[in-house]
């Protein structure tokens, strides 16, 4: 967590105080040199001129730091819809399963199209041509009414694959908002039969339509997001007359029975996109009035409206889904006609850029190991880490060390002295595979319990420099050699081992510490030969695959990087 240095404050207003009051917080601009034992500082401007900016101040060469750097998510081009529309609809809860279906390209339409995250393919085709309104999920959709232009009260439910009717509703409807799922959905005013704005709610239960409280105001081009017992409702229009077809920021709060005033929009998204998977949680886009184009974001999450960046390309009559969180959203569709969609993500930009060039900066010292060792085996983590084995020459060596992240201590010794085994697990439960004293190679296993080791199954194939991994109940060993060069791969249980496989690439010294997993391992260079110490493969449990090619070659050697930040 970034700490804050140089924090001493004077002065009673302005920008170089810290004020609280209320539930809000004026962060303080801050000036001057980063403190010289840090690597950076991170602050906030004020300043008229930055306009509340992050800021980021660094010493020393860990990296670049990126720009733009955002949280607040960025809007992007996707893929374009198979068939371009206007007055469209759209559902779905994440960017990655959205749902569009009939709309007007000059005439009604009753082409169903689902989104993927980057591109569109054709679903069931309504079985009504008309522009209409969606709500439920991809796989569990409902279109309730719609125009073409004459006014509908048809409803079809939508299965992933396929539209079927479903009960009618009690009034003609179109252009309105609706909210819920395909079993549960309520349906708020719009057009009512002919060219009229009405009040009417329904409430469809997965068979038939039943009427619920009237709307405070006329609607029609409105979003709404929830269930039937909590939807936020935004009006959108409130008139049929042009030029400003009655646009409204109204916000209203519905809990199934009655109708309650929110905080206002800040501008009014009119046929614009809506998302969002409760009341809590929603978020509309694009839209203004029917008379012209909008571009502005705003999100609700249950407490206030935020802006957020605008959409690429500023548009009315949209489809809509996603949600707000980390799945993301879409809107697509538009005036005249048009195909394109546009995704909003908010995936964080990591502001920093890891410099990986060998500096002094990448490995510091620590304490040496009590007895000096070459080509033992090793298991746990960087602050709770096992050496075990390996060979001081001439002799082989069966002690044991442990390292807590700042100091070895002695541990247990093997039973059998050797070096180039299979090492995994944790500090107190660990195995240690094969191995050899030359020229003899073991199949051996031994088991560690953080104090002594006792014997385990022995190895199918007897080999030294296999790559160990996984843990002391679920083991694994890559490669090898017995004296010739092996790509088998065994598994262990805890007490017996078993074929698993082979790499596409037999080889021996390979890094050791496989992985932490039986199931997700890897065997990253070795000998006998320039392209096998280049190379790297990737064990899912099953089978291996290729990787990209190391920079360096390497064999011999052990380690496990981890880089975590933390702001």
């Amino acid at each position: 967590m970034a700490n804050l240095k140089q924090t001493s404050i004077t002065g009673s207003s302005g920008t170089t105080s810290l004020l609280a009051s209320g539930s809000s917080i004026v962060m303080p601009s801050m000036s001057g040199s980063v403190d010289s034992g840090t690597a950076a500082q991170m602050y906030v401007d004020i300043t008229p001129t930055a306009g509340l900016t992050m800021k980021l101040t660094q010493a020393g060469s860990f990296g670049s730091q990126n720009s733009p750097y955002t949280c607040l998510g960025a809007w992007s081009i996707g893929g374009n819809m198979i068939n371009s529309r206007t007055s469209t609809s759209g559902t779905g809860f994440s960017v990655d399963s959205l749902l569009t279906a009939g709309g007007n390209d000059g005439s009604a339409m009753n082409e169903t199209e689902e989104y993927n995250g980057s591109s569109w393919s054709a679903g069931g085709a309504l079985s009504i041509s008309r522009w209409t309104q969606l709500t439920g999920t991809q796989n569990a959709a409902i279109a309730g009414g719609g125009a073409t232009p004459t006014r509908l009260s048809c409803t079809e439910e939508y299965d992933g694959a396929s539209w079927s009717t479903g009960g009618a509703m009690n009034y003609a409807h179109a252009d309105g908002a609706f909210s819920g799922q395909q079993n549960a959905g309520a349906y708020f005013g719009g057009y009512i039969g002919g060219p009229s704005l009405g009040t009417c709610t329904e409430f469809y239960n997965g068979t038939a339509w039943s009427n619920g409280p009237a709307t405070p105001s006329n609607t029609f081009g409105g979003q709404a997001q929830g269930s039937i017992s909590a939807t936020t409702l935004l009006l959108g229009g409130t008139s049929p007359s042009a030029p400003t077809y009655g646009a409204s920021t109204c916000a209203i709060d519905f809990d199934g029975t009655s109708y309650n005033a929110m905080t206002s929009l800040l501008f009014c998204h009119a046929v614009g996109g809506g998302y969002g998977d409760s009341s809590d949680n929603m978020g509309v886009a694009g839209g203004c009035t029917h008379g012209s184009n909008g571009c502005k974001t705003e999100e609700w999450h249950g407490i206030s409206w935020s802006l957020l960046p605008d959409v690429p390309n500023a548009n009315r009559y949209l489809g809509g889904g996603g949600n707000i969180n980390g799945s993301g959203a879409g809107i697509f569709g538009g005036g005249p006609v048009e195909s394109v969609t546009q995704q909003f993500t908010k995936v964080l930009t990591n502001p920093f850029t890891y410099n990986s060039a060998v500096s002094s900066d990448s490995w510091s010292g620590a304490t040496n190991m009590i007895q000096a060792s070459r080509k033992p085996g090793g298991a746990g983590t960087q602050n709770a880490a096992l050496s075990i084995g390996g060979s001081s020459i001439p002799a082989a060596l069966n002690n044991t060390e442990e390292f807590d992240g700042s100091t070895w201590t002695a541990g247990g010794t093997l039973s059998i002295a050797r070096c180039a085994g299979a090492g995994g697990g944790t500090q107190n439960a660990a195995f240690f595979a094969g191995g050899a004293v030359s020229p003899t190679k073991y199949a051996n296993t031994e088991e560690y319990n953080g104090s002594s080791w006792s014997p385990g199954g022995a190895m199918i194939t007897a080999r030294t420099y296999a790559a160990g991994g996984g843990t002391q109940n679920a083991g694994l060993a890559l490669g090898g050699y017995t004296p010739t060069v092996v790509s088998c791969i065994e598994e262990y249980n805890g007490s017996s081992w078993s074929t698993a496989g082979a790499l596409s690439i037999a080889r021996y010294g390979n890094i050791e510490n496989a992985g932490t997993s039986q199931n997700d391992g890897v065997a990253v260079g070795g000998y006998p030969s320039s392209t096998t110490c280049a190379s790297f493969e990737i064990w899912n449990g099953s089978s291996s695959t290729t990787g990209p090619n190391l920079v360096n070659c390497s064999a011999n050697g052990q380690v496990e990087l981890k880089v975590q930040m933390t702001l």
